[in-house]
Order: C-alpha cells, then structure tokens, then sequence
C-alpha cells in the first residue's frame, strides 16, 4: 500500500487582548486560516507586577498566578468561540508572561509561526494602522510576516491582493508568499509602485521587475501599475481607496519609506481612509529565516 506523505500545518498565531475589537478581527481570522488550511493558535501576554513594588513575595506571587490563571480561562472561552465559528478548524492556546512584543519574540523561537495577526482598535487610515498601537510596536521586531487586521473589517473572501512594492530585489520571498494566498483564494493580484513627485523611474528597473515577477510567478494574473504622488503612503492610500482590494501586502526593510513611518519621520502627515487588512513583511527578518525548505515549496506552489 502506498503511504499518504504528511504535510504539516501552518501555525497562524492571533494575539489577542481579549477586546471587543479583537473579537471582531478573530471574524476575519478564523476563515482567513482555514481557507489556507492552516491551523489557529490564540494567544495572550501577561504582563505580570514588577517584583521590586513593596508588595510582599508571596502575595505577588498568588496575583501574577491568578492573572495567569484569568488570562487561560479567557483562552479557552475563546477557543469555544473558534469552534462556535467553525468546528473543524484546528485552534490551540498558548499564555506567557512579560510585555506583548517579549512574549511574542518567546513563542517565535519556541513555535515555527506562519503569520502574527492581530487587530488595530480605532485605525481608520494607513497611518494610523502602523503607528501608536500594539500592532505598530510589534512590526519590524518579529521574524514573521503581521497581518493588521482593522476593526471593521469583514471578511467576504479573498479576491483582489494589492502588492504595493518598491522594486526591492530581495522581495522573491514575499512573492511567494502572496502566491500563496492568491492560490488558495483563487485571487489576482495587483503590483502597484508609487514614485514620489521628485523620483525617476528607471525603465530599465522597471522592466527587470516585471520579468523577475513574471518568472517566479508565470501562470498568474498579475496586473502592474506605477503612479505619482507627493507621499509614498499618501499614493498607496489613495489607490487603495479608488481599487478597493481585499488585501493589501507591504514590504519594510532598512531604510525604506515604511520602515521610516513606522521609526516616526512620517507621524505627523495624513492618510485618507482604508479599512483593508494590511499584511506586512519585514524583508530582511523574512530572507534570513527563509529555510531551504520553504524555497522549495515557494518554487513548487509558483510552477502549479
């Protein structure tokens, strides 16, 4: 008898906060997963009280303990609502302690993590998703690709992922990451660079981004676009706005205009208004734990 090869899942991690709002991004969550045949694992950090307060040791002891104990039962009333949401899905639960971006980097070198996703309470614009949340704090200082998730979001499938792409050479990874969803939703898939006022497209790059793009994925529908706007954040806002994509993917590496948002140079500037979930890469984090492994599967899942 032949034996059945065994593809592992992938582990696709929610933190939450157990907020209103992370209930409401656990909705797009749950489907998001299970169309990618992954598997969800909830998760909280506790933040226990500092062991030098002039609180006796064995009563700070008992109060970090029962915060732990609180923070599980949580979990597993969320896991029932996982199931509530949809039985088959497989959904697990994991506690620790510390700040939310420690505990975080923790479970990444104990779990091998697929994606981080986590809701954006109040975001109402690009900016705003990327800076001054717990979402902002965490992007950049994980090895994992995030997806932000803003609260009023819905989830209705897959159909449309905007790329917005600096024609970065170490972006094959992310690719074939994108790939990987628009196969699994069956979705095109837009590349869109925005050029400031002042900047200069080089055809030359240009063209060698499209041939790059067309060989690692040769069978998709991928249209290309190239605009002009005063920001780089403002043109992507804006073509968010007027396309309406289910999914918008970025990239940050060193020194690059997201990277430089998120480190503040851009906090103070406005956005128009998106509620599309945001999936970021951080390019260099994502390049060096790219294993042999999953090269290979990229290559298989581009050829199919």
């Amino acid at each position: 008898m032949e034996k059945t090869k065994l593809i592992a899942m992938k582990t696709y991690v929610f933190a939450t906060d157990f907020s209103d709002n992370a209930l409401k991004a656990l909705e797009f969550a749950v489907p998001f997963v299970k169309q990618l045949k992954g598997q969800l694992m909830l998760f909280h950090a506790v933040d226990y009280l500092d062991m030098y307060l002039e609180i006796p040791a064995p009563v700070l002891e008992k109060i970090n303990e029962e915060k732990r104990e609180d923070a599980t039962r949580q979990l597993i009333a969320w896991q029932q609502i996982v199931h509530d949401m949809d039985a088959e899905l497989p959904c697990s639960y994991r506690v620790h302690k510390g700040s939310l971006l420690a505990a975080l980097q923790l479970l990444l070198k104990e779990e091998n993590v697929e994606m981080l996703m986590m809701g954006t309470r109040g975001a109402t614009g690009l900016k705003r998703i990327l800076i001054g949340s717990n979402t902002a704090s965490v992007i950049g200082r994980v090895s994992c690709p995030v997806l932000a998730i803003p609260e009023d979001s819905r989830f209705e499938g897959i159909n449309n992922i905007l790329y917005a792409t600096d024609f970065h050479e170490d972006h094959g990874f992310i690719l074939e990451e994108i790939n990987r969803i628009a196969t699994a939703f069956k979705a095109k898939i837009d590349l869109l660079h925005v050029a400031t006022e002042s900047e200069k497209v080089d055809p030359e790059i240009y063209n060698w981004y499209q041939d790059a793009v067309m060989e690692i994925l040769p069978k998709k529908h991928i249209t290309f676009h190239v605009k002009k706007a005063e920001r780089v954040h403002k043109g992507i806002s804006k073509y968010v706005d007027e396309t309406q994509p289910d999914l918008v993917v970025m990239s940050m590496h060193k020194k690059n205009w997201l990277e430089r948002l998120l480190t503040g140079s851009y906090t103070r500037r406005q956005v128009s208004h998106t509620q599309k979930p945001l999936l970021i890469f951080h390019c260099d984090a994502y390049s060096r734990t790219s294993s042999a492994g999953q090269v290979e599967q990229s290559q298989q899942l581009a050829a199919s």
